[in-house]
């Protein structure tokens, strides 16, 4: 494994460098032998102490390296596990990536010609999408501070206030509730409803009779919370307040669905069924959801 959220699910190890793209890491788990963590020089202290992974390797130039190449190490690794012939799965996957250059993955295979590369997706998603008690509660942990910041948001909105300042009130109420802010999508006004994932802007001043959408996240101890929610400046337009009330029904009828037993399939059909028998067909974007944890869009997809 290479992918940040995958290390993070199969190892323990929580690291900030994940967001850096000159570092790989990797996770190597062998059918018959022990996992093996490899990290950057520098990583070594955080690996040790987050991960339950005894054997941590190091790539750097500093003397405890045994290799200055990140893919040199882990190629020596699979060679000692004697996983040089036969199959390795990697992320190749839907919803996967690989943490390394398309150089640094054609190195890799060069190095081992008789290696297999296919696809473990399979058993990522497997894993990953049947959440362990403590995920729920990391999860409910990251729902509780995201409604949180709703509130801070909705308490902040009004006439003459900017997309921005909502934001900053909402990202405050986040880390007062031991989270921290992974996204936040504020649209105010006609000029911003046809933008579904701008950043905040300093300049939109809200009026009565807008309706502010917000989508917005944060993580608990790297668990997503995403909701989206809208709410008005005064007395909303006709038209507006018939939508939004459309869109309560049809998220009622959608949670009907989300039943024990049921296909997520089923979840996306109660609610394409009620948004046209309200008369809204042509205004149907995308699906109706998607699954959380580790990433803010997991498998399986809440759709048809």
């Amino acid at each position: 494994f290479s992918k940040a959220a995958n290390l993070i699910y199969f190892s323990g190890y929580l690291t900030n460098l994940y967001n850096s793209d000159f570092r790989p890491f990797f996770f190597v788990l062998p059918k018959n032998n022990k996992p093996t963590l490899i990290v950057p020089d520098l990583e070594l202290g955080g690996a040790k102490k987050t991960s339950w992974v005894d054997d941590v390797r190091v790539w750097g130039s500093s003397k405890r390296c045994v290799a200055t190449d990140p893919i040199k190490l882990l190629t020596n690794v699979l060679k000692e596990f004697k996983l040089n012939n036969g199959k390795i799965g990697m992320e190749l996957g839907n919803g996967q990536r690989l943490g390394m250059t398309i150089q640094q993955f054609d190195v890799l295979k060069n190095s081992l010609p008789n290696i297999e590369i296919i696809n473990n997706d399979s058993v990522v998603w497997s894993c990953r999408m049947i959440k362990s008690k403590v995920e729920i509660e990391f999860l409910k942990r990251s729902g509780l501070a995201n409604d949180k910041g709703f509130k801070a948001a909705v308490d902040t909105i009004g006439e003459g206030i900017t997309e921005k300042e909502v934001e900053i009130e909402m990202a405050k109420a986040f880390v007062e509730n031991g989270a921290l802010p992974n996204f936040m999508t504020i649209t105010a006004g006609l000029n911003r409803y046809d933008m579904m994932n701008p950043y905040a802007s300093e300049k939109v001043v809200m009026q009565k009779g807008d309706m502010v959408v917000m989508d917005f996240g944060c993580t608990f101890k790297g668990y997503f919370s995403d909701v989206t929610r809208g709410v008005f400046v005064g007395k909303p337009h006709p038209k507006a307040a018939e939508l939004y009330k459309a869109i309560r029904d049809v998220n009622a009828y959608a949670l009907e669905a989300a039943k024990p037993g049921n296909p997520v399939n089923a979840i996306d059909a109660a609610a394409e069924k009620r948004i046209i028998e309200l008369g809204f067909r042509d205004l149907m974007l995308h699906r109706t959801g998607h699954s959380l944890g580790l990433e803010v869009h997991e498998i399986p997809s809440i759709g048809p």
